[in-house]
């Protein structure tokens, strides 16, 4: 058993389709804007580029030069972790 970290200033993500869907219809790819909500599953934390980003977080991406490749059976998307433009987070009003 291993372990994988991305680096390089580089973060894993996973698209949240359930947020990038207009009504009942997902929207393609290349009708919608290239920003989307994403949750982060892994990130080089060494990096200074990765301060106030954390594991878990719900943040708004730039899409552009997003890779998706597989490690094992897993399907993994890879950016740049300067491609996270916002936290998302849940106000109580």
């Amino acid at each position: 058993m291993f372990e994988l970290k991305p680096r390089n200033k580089h973060a894993w993500i996973k698209t949240i389709d359930e947020a990038n869907k207009i009504g009942t219809l997902f929207t393609p790819g290349n009708v919608t804007n290239q920003y989307r909500l994403v949750r982060i599953l892994g990130l080089d934390e060494d990096c200074s580029e990765a301060q106030g980003f954390e594991v878990g977080q719900t943040v708004l991406c730039d899409m552009i030069g997003v890779v998706t490749h597989r490690i094992g059976m897993q399907g993994v998307e890879t950016c740049l972790i300067r491609n996270f433009i916002a936290v998302v987070e849940s106000r109580k009003e």
